[in-house]
């Protein structure tokens, strides 16, 4: 595991008040909850729109044409 991942996650502990050992009732749902709350892009939304893979796949199937054309 990455040092910067071990970091992440030990701020991330912080932040959510988490101190070892762990309450023994904290499920892993719970727990997860708490450290992964607000990471990331919501749920539901993206940045940018999901291309159309049905033409994409037509497109790579012509003589010459590979993703990075596209």
């Amino acid at each position: 595991m990455a040092r910067s991942t071990i970091q992440d996650n030990l701020k991330r502990a912080l932040t959510a008040g988490l101190a070892w050992p762990l309450a023994g009732d904290l499920t892993d749902a719970v727990l997860e909850q708490r450290l992964f709350a607000h990471a990331g892009v919501r749920r539901g939304f993206r940045r940018r729109r999901e291309p159309d893979w049905a033409s994409l796949a037509c497109e790579l199937k012509r003589p010459g044409v590979n993703l990075m054309v596209l």
